[in-house]
């Protein structure tokens, strides 16, 4: 229940005149180059808020894969679900048709398509649209994705929640040095997984795994993107199952 707009970039065709000197040259004539298009670049991590009060947190990666977290209304420091999916550049229109929204306040899993504009490091603004009605959202390029994602600042243990189709749940996760994966608390289950830096954007590819029954989610196994807050020693982690008919999500804190 999110929306990026991104701001539109003008590309502006420069004008040559030459002119010519002796009787060789033609005096007075003009080229006029062929103007040339420039593609925006929406790779960054975003943050904005909704036209319905909502604070959105947004990471899209190089390939165009994309996960905006969002909040419950007026309350920006939970997470109420993620709208996730895949889209394409052009000029400075992202387009994505295939967005799911997982819903974490009983709506479950939706379908929803995304527009957005971009400016480049600048601006992230747009529109998600549901069979019942769009959302809008406007969104800000956070300098933070420019710096180089690395496993010596996000390896630690972290407190907080993690949120299912299942409700929400206090759970501990570790990461270590070498970027191995554990947690508990997750229906009182033990899950595993890897965390891998990404060089398109500070943030880190993560996988999830659930132990076999009576374990939520037995035996399945959850992909999908984290990034770290450093002001605030967090991590922000969202994961869908493969067929994208679930997924997790994990906020937790670090001393």
């Amino acid at each position: 229940m999110m929306r990026p707009q991104w701001a539109a970039m003008a590309i502006s065709a420069a004008v040559l005149t030459a002119c010519g000197g002796g009787d060789d040259s033609t005096d007075g004539a003009v080229t006029t180059p062929t103007p040339t298009t420039t593609t925006a670049s929406a790779t960054g991590i975003w943050t904005g808020t909704t036209d319905t009060n909502r604070s959105v947190t947004g990471v899209v990666l190089g390939d165009g894969t994309y996960y905006v977290l969002y909040s419950p209304v007026g309350t920006p420091s939970v997470i109420a679900g993620v709208v996730q999916g895949n889209g394409t550049m052009g000029g400075s229109t992202f387009t994505s048709s295939n967005a799911k929204d997982f819903n974490l306040e009983g709506a479950g899993v939706m379908s929803a398509t995304l527009s957005a504009n971009v400016a480049t490091k600048h601006t992230f603004n747009g529109t998600v649209s549901y069979s019942n009605g769009p959302v809008t959202f406007t969104s800000t390029y956070d300098p933070t994705s420019d710096t180089a994602a690395s496993l010596d600042t996000v390896h630690g243990s972290y407190t907080g929640q993690v949120a299912t189709s299942a409700g929400l749940e206090t759970a501990t996760v570790t990461v270590n040095p070498s970027g191995a994966l554990s947690g508990t608390g997750v229906s009182g289950c033990t899950v595993s997984g890897t965390v891998s830096p990404r060089t398109d954007v500070n943030a880190y590819n993560i996988t999830v795994s659930f132990g076999p029954s009576p374990c939520l989610f037995a035996s399945q196994s959850f992909a999908g993107v984290a990034a770290f807050d450093a002001d605030e020693k967090r991590l922000y982690a969202a994961a869908p199952n493969a067929g994208r008919t679930d997924g997790i999500l994990f906020v937790g804190t670090k001393p």
